[in-house]
């Protein structure tokens, strides 16, 4: 929610435009979500990759352990 908050404040002057140029409410909420939505995907992206690293570092270095030795 205070993210949207800063977006559109930070987008004020652009939104302003916009709506002086006869955009509809609903334009100017989709700009918004669609901020949103980059920021979530993003978001998502990075969290798989860190997981990904995670799985896959004990993974390869079982690799190398001998199931003989103790």
């Amino acid at each position: 929610m205070m993210d949207d908050l800063k977006f559109a404040e930070q987008r004020t002057g652009e939104i302003g435009v916009r709506r002086a140029l006869s955009a509809q409410t609903a334009d100017v909420l989709r700009l918004i979500v669609n901020h949103n939505l980059l920021l979530f995907a993003a978001t998502m992206a990075t969290l798989e990759l860190a997981n990904a690293v995670a799985c896959l570092v004990p993974a390869r270095r079982s690799l190398w352990l001998s199931p003989f030795k103790h």
